[in-house]
């Protein structure tokens, strides 16, 4: 059995998608040859799994842009809950105020928030944190 051809515009295809990152793109063009090596699918078939993972992929991006990473849920757990100021968690967690502050920030930008607290009260709304009752 012989391997399917490819798509004759596959890779135009896939790195025409300017909305999503270059190195998806370029993951999906790898995604697609290893696909195509597998020998059960058309071509056809392979580059829309392909695409449909390139969407995927875009939702990803989007959700990590509006929700927290660990780290910075644990850093919002430690305002919240443990009350602890600035320096008190840049030296628990082994970092400078100042990067520890940057932190609180990059995700103030990207949160469009202008306040630690209404930063914490937005991870407390949306279930990010827990908040603990004493």
């Amino acid at each position: 059995m012989t391997a399917p051809s490819s798509h004759p515009k596959a890779q135009a295809i896939i790195f025409a998608r300017q909305d999503v990152k270059p190195n998806v793109r370029v993951s999906a063009y790898w995604l697609y040859a290893h696909e195509l090596g597998k020998d059960s699918q058309s071509a056809a078939c392979v580059l829309e799994n392909v695409l449909l993972w390139m969407d995927e992929q875009n939702k990803i991006e989007a959700r990590r842009k509006l929700e927290p990473t660990l780290l910075e849920r644990r850093l919002l757990h430690m305002v919240i809950n443990e009350e602890l100021n600035m320096k008190q968690i840049a030296l628990r967690n082994h970092k400078g105020v100042t990067m520890t502050k940057m932190y609180f920030k990059r995700m103030r930008d990207r949160l469009g928030v202008i306040t630690l607290h209404r930063l914490a009260a937005l991870a407390v709304e949306r279930g990010w944190v827990k908040f603990q009752e004493k």
